[in-house]
């Protein structure tokens, strides 16, 4: 996939809120561009898979393609659709928004406990899963993925969420999108095999607390990511 199919792709709200099947399938039959794993700086050079234990994986290559299995709303699907078009214009991966999730889709979007696949803790703002890994590189790349947004966090969330005694963070409207794009930016990126970094600025800064982090994907993980996925 290549940067003029990228500038053609439709990328609309409508599929994100609208989007509804039963089952995650994510494989990507496509053999060009296959991710290797080079040891760049803050790349996993493993992928553990659900249910055991968890970690950052390769992508199969630098197509993306990215669905939800229900409805999100719109206020939660725009930031989705804004953090993976900035992992797009930033890097050579190709983030593209399927209308449905089926066998050639990347990485499901879920939210927190919806479906009761994943429930994450109030203070776990959310998780990125390998349910799959890659047939022919199982140890370094993905071939299915999930997303797990915690939607019901006291942070993340809206007011009917909020715990019993946490008190809702005092962010304007922009900050807490910003917040959730930051989280959702850092849960994609580590399924492009992206670590934490310590003070590197964007999304997958580990030093930073939304609102505050940059919600793109940053400079040094950009070039992590064409080191790790050039042909």
């Amino acid at each position: 996939m290549n940067r003029s199919t990228k500038i053609m792709r439709t990328r609309r709200i409508a599929a994100v809120t609208a989007v509804a099947i039963i089952a995650i399938a994510v494989s990507l039959s496509s053999t060009a561009n296959r991710a290797e794993a080079t040891p760049a700086a803050h790349m996993s050079l493993t992928c553990g898979a659900y249910p055991g234990a968890l970690s950052p994986c390769f992508s199969d290559n630098t197509g993306y393609d990215y669905c939800t299995p229900y409805p999100w709303s719109p206020e939660i699907g725009h930031r989705l659709i804004e953090a993976m078009n900035g992992i797009d214009s930033a890097s050579v991966i190709a983030a593209t928004l399927s209308s449905t999730c089926g066998p050639d889709t990347d990485l499901g979007g879920h939210l927190n406990n919806v479906g009761g696949e994943f429930v994450l803790a109030n203070s776990t703002l959310g998780m990125y899963v390998c349910t799959k890994r890659l047939a022919s590189r199982p140890t370094t790349n993905c071939n299915q993925a999930s997303l797990i947004f915690n939607h019901t966090s006291p942070w993340l969330g809206q007011a009917p969420h909020y715990a019993a005694g946490i008190s809702k963070p005092s962010w304007t409207v922009d900050q807490m999108r910003n917040a959730r794009r930051t989280v959702l930016c850092h849960e994609a990126g580590h399924g492009l095999g992206l670590k934490h970094n310590a003070g590197l600025g964007g999304c997958m800064d580990s030093l930073s607390i939304p609102p505050t982090t940059p919600t793109g994907i940053g400079a040094h993980a950009a070039l992590d990511i064409k080191a790790a996925y050039a042909p």
